[in-house]
């Protein structure tokens, strides 16, 4: 079972504003990232930093890369509906700022999966599903587990903007980013199924 730690961490989240706050500050920075990152949209990212994140190999991260920090790259491949957004000569800055902003974002949306499926375990233990609720537990875990995957993403990400797109950052960045999605989607979806399980009704 998840160690000391861990268990406080439960404790934080059991009856406190802990959360909330996590809900609120994941929504705001949400919308912060999702403005601030429509400027990264070029022709070889039109998804902005999730393609890079995406990448998976040198070439296609070079491309991407290229369109943000130099400025022949940026008018080469210049998406207009990023034109009114991030001015070509500022591109390599805002790639690098939406990426530090990432890491407020993960403590907050780490926290809030992991409270859910704290909520999910203790609710499970209340009806008297104790697998369920080791399971929850878990799964609360995981979106911990998610957080620290995306901070390697994170990391990933800053030295092919900063430094280089050699192998093997742009496959290890990409994997990364696979394991933490695969991971908030597995948090996710188990806390949601241990809160609906249905509890078997004995006859009398």
């Amino acid at each position: 079972m998840p160690g000391p730690y861990f268990a406080r961490l439960r404790t934080a989240a059991a009856g406190s504003f802990f959360p909330l706050i996590a809900l609120i500050a994941a929504l705001v920075l949400m919308g912060v990232l999702t403005y601030q990152g429509s400027g990264l949209v070029t022709i070889t990212a039109p998804s902005g930093m999730m393609s890079l994140q995406q990448a998976g190999d040198t070439k296609t991260a070079t491309e991407i890369v290229e369109c943000w920090t130099t400025k022949a790259g940026t008018e080469a491949c210049w998406d207009a509906k990023a034109a009114t957004k991030t001015p070509p000569d500022k591109l390599n800055q805002a790639a690098a700022i939406q990426v530090l902003l990432d890491f407020p974002f993960i403590v907050a949306y780490a926290y809030l999966f992991f409270a859910l499926g704290c909520a999910a375990a203790r609710y499970a233990s209340y009806r008297g599903l104790g697998r369920l609720a080791r399971f929850a537990t878990w799964t609360a875990a995981a979106a911990l587990l998610a957080g620290c995957f995306d901070v390697i993403e994170n990391i990933g990400l800053l030295s092919m903007i900063w430094f280089t797109t050699q192998p093997p950052l742009p496959c290890l960045t990409t994997l990364a980013s696979f394991a933490k999605w695969g991971l908030i989607g597995i948090s996710y979806l188990a806390s949601l199924v241990t809160l609906l399980w249905p509890v078997r009704q004995t006859a009398l």
